[in-house]
């Protein structure tokens, strides 16, 4: 059996929703290089175990990392283990092979993170399959009768809700209630039946979200039942939040309403340009045709259509959303091109000539600027950004390997 080890170091990765995004890169690499399995290790920070940051008290990233993370690993049936150490140097006494590990050049001393889309684009470069987060069966059996006793022969339509005002200025990851109210109204009388599930630290609150409307409580605590009551349902619907990535990036039908907020970093333009290499009005990378990006407000005719008229079938749940223009090809490249080099730093590898095999094509295609691949990087050499002798090491693997990038 062979494994791959993945590092989750949490000096400089965040006890987040942002650690599934992780989780996801980590499983494209382990299939495009043919690993059985995975094996998961948390190197913990320096603030009470985790990273320097206000996201969260000690006492929340406790909590989220015991609630979420812990539990999430079961929603990537490759983890065959995971490992939290007590300090960063035990590390040290983990005998892991360097070419093995994840992400690429990782070390304690020049630790690495790959949270942060990057690796996702570069695999919708090199043009992979989607994969997909999996709640457990158990799980997925409770949440089936949970549904049916909630909605009868309805069918189920969730909304999950981010009710959290940090990073939040704008609103604009918060529910436009009086449309809902209006959604709720229209589906009184039809085949579908709406559930809410409210932010965690809001699921006891005594003042319902909407009058006469299930807030499936358990959603909110176990995340195992959460997914599965996604994947159970009919569709999904979210604003820009955390929960709504494991979900995205399932088997679930799921449409997330979102837009840029330039208020806050991580929602600006700028960021989806060169962390997701997407436009407003693209598709998120790698997702399948199952999980939609809706640009701008919520409003209640999109709603219903995605309700009443959207057809899911086992098709979408397989293909993956390509391109939307040019622009998302160049953006995406940039992007996969500084993580291709970033990874590169360390040696390289065959992946590294297949991406390079991959942007040949684009810009033979006229998608991106042609340059010469090969004497790009010799000038990084000389720039001292890339190793002595990595074209050398390429040149030589792409002969071997009979790639032909060269």
């Amino acid at each position: 059996m062979k494994t791959l080890q993945c590092i989750y170091d949490l000096a400089i990765s965040p006890c987040s929703y942002d650690f599934f995004a992780f989780l996801l890169s980590a499983e494209t690499h382990r299939i495009r290089n043919q690993y059985d399995n995975i094996e998961l290790v948390f190197i913990p920070g320096p603030k009470n175990g985790f990273r320097k940051d206000n996201l969260r008290t000690d006492l929340q990233n406790k909590q989220f990392f015991l609630n979420v993370i812990i539990p999430g690993i079961d929603l990537m049936p490759s983890i065959k283990c995971f490992h939290k150490l007590n300090d960063r140097s035990s590390f040290l006494f983990i005998k892991f092979p360097n070419e093995h590990l994840f992400p690429r050049g990782y070390s304690l001393e020049s630790p690495r993170n790959d949270y942060i889309m990057h690796g996702i684009v570069t695999a919708r470069i090199r043009d992979e399959d989607p994969v997909f987060f999996t709640p457990p069966q158990y799980a997925i059996d409770s949440a089936k009768k949970i549904l049916k006793n909630i909605c009868g022969d309805k069918k189920p339509v969730i909304l999950t809700v981010r009710e959290l005002e940090r990073e939040n200025n704008s609103k604009m990851r918060s529910i436009i209630q009086d449309v809902w109210q209006d959604v709720i109204n229209e589906l009184e009388n039809s085949n579908y039946k709406l559930i809410v599930i409210r932010d965690t630290e809001a699921a006891f609150n005594l003042s319902p979200l909407f009058s006469n409307i299930t807030e499936l409580q358990v959603a909110s605590f176990h995340l195992h039942l959460r997914y599965a009551i996604h994947t159970s349902s009919h569709i999904s619907f979210f604003k820009n939040n955390g929960p709504f990535f494991p979900a995205f990036y399932s088997d679930a039908n799921v449409v997330m309403f979102n837009n840029f907020d330039e208020s806050h970093t991580a929602l600006t333009e700028r960021w989806m340009n060169t962390n997701f290499g997407i436009n407003f009005g693209s598709q998120y990378p790698m997702a399948a045709k199952n999980s939609i990006v809706i640009w701008g407000e919520e409003t209640k005719d999109v709603i219903l259509k995605h309700i009443f008229e959207i057809k899911f079938d086992k098709v979408n749940k397989t293909q993956k959303w390509p391109f939307e223009n040019n622009n998302d090809i160049v953006l995406s490249a940039q992007t996969s091109i500084n993580y291709t080099l970033r990874n590169m730093t360390s040696g390289v590898h065959l992946e590294d000539l297949k991406f390079f095999s991959k942007i040949k094509k684009y810009m033979k295609d006229g998608n991106i600027n042609p340059l010469n691949i090969k004497q790009t990087l010799l000038n990084l050499e000389i720039q001292k950004q890339l190793p002595l002798n990595t074209v050398t090491n390429l040149v030589e693997l792409d002969k071997i390997s009979n790639t032909k990038v060269f």
